[in-house]
């Protein structure tokens, strides 16, 4: 794989995922038959996103080759059993069924269980944060190329503008640890599991920390890597009373600098999301589109939300620069 300099690196997508799942199998459950193997990386996968706020993939030739997600704290207002969480449960009883399924389940159940372990090792000593990297791999092809910095440096660009100063993420023996010191990052507590075969070396798990540096360029296209919803404004069209025909939509994005302009006023349906959002959710969405208003040419994100956002969009005759959002309870 050449020209590593030409991958874009943007969002997770949700059609991303098979190749990035089996990038996920042929990394870490390669030993395992084809079914058990995809059954054991869709159960990790998922169990990753249940925690994800921020995910990059690099992309080269329509094909992701590259991916780094992470959890910024303050952005995932989810319940701890999601659906990402259901779904990698699932997975795991499938396992139960599968050839060699329960030394696979116990694979994962075990990782997850010592990363537990470091992570309160870590609290014991003092050591909190509000940030993790989650998950980082690449595809083989695309190593030795500077790709993995460029990633990461685009995951530490999120961080920043997210205002996060320390972060952590897990690592063991099967990855390249030196590639985590020679970004910066310090061990701060370790666990070793007995070798699973005969023969073999234990496994060691580390926990590693870094400081997010205090200048990060600008994420590629302004990107925050957030799991969520452009902005699209839907302009509802009224048509004459025709018997038999109802109202028609059509839908179109806008750049901010057009959207927030005297020309539009924005409100939240009644009927949408009052039975799920609570206060803090709607005081994220103004507090975002507010900062949109202030940098009218960057794309607009929302907080990970359950499902899309639609935002209607009316003329309106209010001030530059202010908006109105408009919301009702059931």
């Amino acid at each position: 794989m050449e020209n590593m300099s030409e991958a874009i690196i943007r969002t997770l997508r949700k059609d991303d995922y098979p190749a990035l799942i089996d990038l996920v199998r042929r990394t870490w459950y390669a030993e395992y038959d084809e079914r058990t193997g995809l059954l054991a990386a869709e159960a990790d996968w998922e169990n990753c996103l249940a925690r994800v706020t921020t995910a990059f993939v690099a992309e080269l030739e329509d094909k992701p080759v590259a991916l780094i997600v992470g959890r910024i704290d303050e952005l995932d207002h989810r319940s701890p059993l999601n659906m990402h969480r259901r779904h990698s449960l699932r997975k795991l009883l499938q396992l139960a069924f599968a050839h060699d399924g329960m030394a696979a389940a116990s694979e994962i159940l075990g990782t997850l269980h010592v990363d537990r372990q470091l992570r309160k090792q870590a609290a014991n000593i003092g050591h909190e944060y509000s940030a993790e990297v989650v998950l980082f791999v690449l595809d083989p092809a695309a190593r030795g190329h500077g790709l993995g910095r460029r990633m990461f440096e685009t995951m530490m660009s999120a961080f920043h503008a997210a205002g996060i100063r320390q972060y952590f993420l897990f690592t063991d023996t099967t990855c390249d640890v030196g590639f985590y010191v020679h970004r910066g990052l310090t061990q701060v507590c370790e666990q070793s599991l007995p070798a699973s075969v005969p023969g073999e070396n234990p496994s060691s798990f580390y926990l590693y920390e870094g400081s997010v540096p205090e200048r990060r360029d600008v994420p590629p296209s302004g990107n925050t890597g957030r799991l969520e919803h452009k902005l699209v404004c839907r302009h509802t069209v009224h048509r004459p009373a025709t018997k038999g025909l109802t109202w028609q939509s059509s839908a179109k994005e806008l750049p901010l600098g057009k959207v927030f302009t005297p020309d539009f006023r924005f409100t939240i349906p009644s009927f949408q999301r009052a039975y799920i959002w609570k206060t803090e959710n709607i005081l994220q969405l103004v507090s975002d589109l507010d900062d949109a208003c202030k940098s009218p040419g960057t794309p607009l994100c929302f907080p990970a939300l359950p499902f899309p956002l639609m935002v209607t969009c009316m003329p309106s005759a209010t001030p530059a620069g202010i908006f109105t959002v408009t919301t009702s309870s059931p």
